[in-house]
């Protein structure tokens, strides 16, 4: 059966003795973590005129945009019947709400197709640059399902893991400057997957994503998966020294029991007698849980653990 570790960083304090002897870890909200870009990260649409063709054309077929079309222009009218053949007419309609337009532009999208025009003719055709009336459209929606996607992300809880268990920082700024321990977290692969967490190996990146609108649109289950990491699991590099994995749960602000075993506690270098003391015994009868303690590897920058017998 696959297995993989992953590390917890801790002071010894009354909540990581709890863990230690429970197996519970805190699953935070968003707003309580360290980075005040998690789950709110600003997104940015790049779409190219005849990809707006392709989107609309996809998302929106014949059948659904001609009622669609035909509702709105009687609305407009007034009644069942209008002058549609009206140039002054047909100028109101477009006139009156960016919906209308977006709507017709649509519509001549498919009328445009079944003439035979190319993707790249409609786009000329219908002078589809970025000011268009469709670009609009599409900045709205997402900017609609991107703050939904965020509400959502408020309320949901995180245990931000590493897979690192040596890193010089992580122990300084977690690990009370080094005073503090490791937790090693053993996850068997079927029992995270039958679980209610939703597991994310978070990904770093210098620059802002961009959000790719036609997978946004299209939810099979890879594109879901693409969008869940680009807003819950995507940091700046600057945070890469700590190889987060992270677990999402519905709700935050909650102690959550983990489906794994806690296999590894490395004291740190500076651990006190008295504070190793207190983590000893909340592992004691705990035959699998390997202790260690972190030392400094000669001649070099790195720490190294090594185990304790007890």
């Amino acid at each position: 059966m696959s297995t993989f570790t992953f590390y917890k960083y801790r002071a010894i304090n009354d909540w990581s003795l709890k863990s230690l002897r429970s197996t519970k870890m805190w699953f935070s909200l968003p707003t309580k973590l360290n980075d005040t870009f998690e789950f709110s990260l600003p997104i940015f649409i790049s779409m190219s005129p005849t990809e707006l063709v392709e989107h609309y054309e996809k998302r929106f077929s014949k059948e659904y945009i001609a009622p669609e079309l035909l509702a709105a222009l009687m609305k407009f009218g007034g009644s069942d019947s209008f002058p549609v053949s009206d140039p002054l007419f047909l100028q109101g309609f477009l006139d009156s709400s960016p919906e209308n337009r977006s709507l017709f532009c649509i519509a001549a999208v498919h009328f445009l197709r079944d003439r035979g025009l190319t993707t790249q003719e409609i786009a000329k055709q219908l002078k589809l640059d970025l000011d268009s009336e469709l670009a609009g459209r599409l900045q709205a929606e997402l900017r609609d399902a991107y703050d939904q996607n965020q509400a959502i992300g408020r309320t949901c809880g995180v245990l931000s893991l590493s897979a690192r268990r040596d890193d010089p920082l992580m122990w300084a700024h977690y690990a009370d400057s080094c005073r503090g321990v490791c937790i090693g977290v053993t996850f068997e692969f079927d029992d995270l997957s039958n679980s209610e967490l939703l597991p994310l190996r978070v990904e770093y990146a210098n620059e802002l994503p961009v959000l790719a609108p036609s997978k946004f649109f299209d939810r099979v289950a890879e594109n879901s998966m693409d969008m869940l990491k680009l807003f819950y699991g995507t940091k700046h590099t600057a945070w890469s020294h700590e190889a987060e994995f992270r677990l999402v749960s519905r709700h935050g602000d909650a102690e959550l029991e983990l489906p794994a075993r806690i296999t590894e506690v490395i004291l740190g270098e500076k651990t006190e007698s008295a504070a190793a003391g207190q983590v000893l015994e909340a592992v004691r009868g705990r035959s699998e849980t390997q202790i260690l303690k972190m030392t400094r590897e000669p001649g070099t920058w790195n720490y190294r653990p090594y185990r304790i017998v007890v």
